[in-house]
């Protein structure tokens, strides 16, 4: 998996951690937005067979090869009913939509009391509200708590990994620093309220 941080020393070791903080509920089925070509997804059925997948992304060249459920959609438009999933993951993605519209959308796939598991970057200088990568929007956790919770998601728990930056040098070499460097991984987890009562149009298509 091409990730600019890593917390093993294999993809599958990286994913088990993530596994571990994820937390999600026994035969949980789980929309991965953003997902790429599925492999965070490949690697977390594995680990954890009773676990169900669907895979929402706009490139359909990567999700060509998945055998998972799939949806060939923007992240902030999913083709299923409200509370249609246990748990939402967005892997390095969210920078790609705007927040709020990514927000409400997730708010609204999650059954009361679903998982979401982020895991992004956040810049090191805490002053900064945000930055761009490549077109891709890098907020800060003040930021991305903000809109969370403005649609009601309740937080869990919030992490910034420790990761030396072999992995990263040792993919994108002297670039990792260049680009990465006013970078530091994070990762939240937050959970729907049992009663939900933020409203969110559906944008189930027929």
């Amino acid at each position: 998996m091409l990730q600019a941080f890593r917390f093993g020393e294999s993809d599958r070791d990286h994913v088990s951690r993530l596994l571990h903080w994820a937390d999600f509920p026994n035969s949980a089925r789980i929309v991965d937005l953003g997902a790429g070509s599925g492999g965070v997804a490949a690697h977390m059925a594995a680990l954890r067979p009773d676990l169900r997948f669907c895979l929402v992304d706009l490139d359909e060249t990567k999700l060509a090869a998945s055998s998972f459920e799939k949806h060939i959609a923007n992240i902030t438009q999913v083709p299923e009913p409200d509370g249609a999933f246990d748990a939402a993951i967005c892997c390095y993605a969210m920078g790609y939509a705007p927040s709020d519209a990514l927000w409400s959308e997730i708010s609204r796939l999650l059954r009361p009391g679903g998982t979401v598991f982020i895991v992004d970057m956040v810049p090191k200088d805490a002053t900064i509200p945000k930055l761009s990568l490549f077109g891709y929007e890098i907020r800060s956790r003040g930021m991305v708590e903000e809109a969370a919770q403005s649609v009601g998601l309740i937080p869990d728990a919030y992490i910034e990994p420790y990761d030396s930056g072999d992995w990263g040098r040792s993919v994108f070499s002297d670039a990792f620093d260049v680009f990465f460097g006013d970078l530091r991984p994070a990762i939240w987890c937050w959970r729907a309220p049992e009663t939900k009562t933020v409203a969110h149009p559906s944008t189930t298509q027929a």
